[in-house]
């Protein structure tokens, strides 16, 4: 290459480069000149408890966030769950979610260790501020097991019914005379009974449940004569307020005096199940399935009649009887009243008497004043602004939980309708 198109070659590079330069330099100012970026809303958290009512240690038990609008979880395209987090709760039962945006959330508790499946609360995050949920209880459960055999034998035991005095609980022994009842809430005095056709065994085993543990009983060996005779058959004798006179063996009641039951032995009668203390009240259950989105009320204005060919959930104003009513897919329901009658308009003035004539000739008698004219009605009032589709719930006996601006429903008790203002719930009806 000569040195003239070197040089020429160079000083082209030299302007691209230049060129390059400023578009960089006018990149780099707009950006610079270009608004702050808007700060996201402040994350929020939530904490508290969730723990077993009848145990000592809580931990393990699984917490599941989800994102709700209010009423329901949101749910993915796809339908599944829309869940924002999980955790599990430490031994004290604490347990706690960061980082969370301002809505909704409902927390669900769940353990393969409680009676309940689940149980739920629903919690607002606003702002940086940590929400404490409400306690979160579950029952705590655990199992009972061991052998029931038959003259010593370790096959041929199948078929006998181990269950707990007082209670559903119960299981199946198999082959080898194995049981084991799980599920059953932790607790003490529990009686163990075995049963087998006519046969009821009179040994009555005393046994206690701990929270998520396991207990083994000692093995239970029964007489084959004894089973098939029957010979040791329980006979109620039900719900009596003392023991049965001239019993007979294995006679057994319930005394309805101090709440226990009683079996006879053949010399004195024996405890066969303890009166227990009554319970903590059970949790409410979980939440149903969430319901179908409301409809909201199309509003048809004032009018004489019923409009024709009426979809669900059209309401309008009865201008002849003075009561609103609401279609429900089949037919026209009241929906509010017509209100009292108004007070009556007062009474027109009288008219004077006319005067006296002169004295001597008797006065010409003046004509009666004309009665005064009733008085207009009012006019009426001026057409107020229009409305917002309300989303009516239906009828309850109570409030609705976690409404929405809006949400309107008929209350049984009261005999009146509500409406909620994004505040509290205030009269509609």
């Amino acid at each position: 290459m000569s040195e003239s198109n070197f040089k020429r070659h160079l000083h082209l590079i030299c302007k691209a480069f230049i060129a390059i330069a400023l578009i960089a330099s006018v990149f780099l100012l707009a950006a610079c000149q270009q608004e702050p970026a808007v700060q996201n809303e402040p994350l929020g958290s939530i904490v508290g408890h969730a723990f077993y009512s009848n145990g000592d240690d809580h931990s393990g038990i699984v917490l599941t966030l989800d994102k709700t609008d209010g009423l329901r979880a949101i749910t993915k395209s796809d339908g599944s769950r829309a869940i924002v987090s999980m955790s599990s709760s430490k031994e004290d039962g604490s347990f706690a979610f960061y980082d969370l945006e301002p809505g909704t959330y409902t927390i669900y508790a769940s353990s393969n260790d409680s009676v309940e499946k689940a149980v739920s609360t629903n919690v607002v995050v606003r702002g940086s501020d940590a929400v404490t949920a409400d306690d979160l209880k579950l029952t705590a459960t655990g199992s009972i097991s061991g052998n029931v055999i038959m003259d010593e034998s370790k096959t041929g035991n199948v078929g006998f019914l181990v269950f707990l005095a007082g209670t559903s609980y119960v299981a199946v022994t198999d082959d080898s005379g194995y049981y084991c009842i799980s599920n059953v809430p932790a607790g003490e005095d529990y009686q163990l009974v075995v049963s087998k056709g006519g046969y009821t065994s009179s040994t009555v085993i005393s046994c206690s449940v701990e929270a998520r543990g396991k207990t083994i009983l000692h093995e239970i060996n029964l007489l084959s004569d004894d089973i098939a005779s029957g010979s040791r058959s329980l006979v109620w004798k039900g719900s009596l307020a003392d023991a049965p006179a001239e019993p007979k063996l294995f006679w057994a009641y319930f005394n309805s005096t101090d709440g226990c039951s009683y079996i006879y032995d053949g010399e004195q009668w024996t405890l066969l199940a303890l009166k227990g203390d009554k319970g903590d009240q059970g949790e409410t259950g979980a939440s149903g399935a969430a319901g179908t989105n409301g409809t909201s009320i199309t509003w048809k204005g004032s009018l004489t009649a019923a409009p024709a060919e009426p979809s669900l959930y059209w309401a309008y104003f009865n201008s002849e009887d003075g009561c609103s009513y609401i279609y429900d897919g089949t037919q026209w329901t009241l929906l509010a009243s017509k209100g009292e009658k108004g007070d009556q308009g007062e009474q027109g003035i009288q008219g004077e008497t006319g005067a006296q004539g002169p004295q001597g000739e008797q006065g010409i008698q003046g004509e009666a004043g004309a009665t005064g004219a009733q008085g207009e009605p009012g006019a009426a009032g001026a057409a107020g602004a229009n409305g917002v589709s309300i989303i009516w719930l239906g009828s309850f006996d109570e409030a609705p939980q976690n409404p929405v601006i809006l949400n309107a429903y008929y209350n049984t008790e009261t005999g009146c309708s509500y409406i909620y203002d994004g505040t509290q719930w205030t009269l509609l009806a």
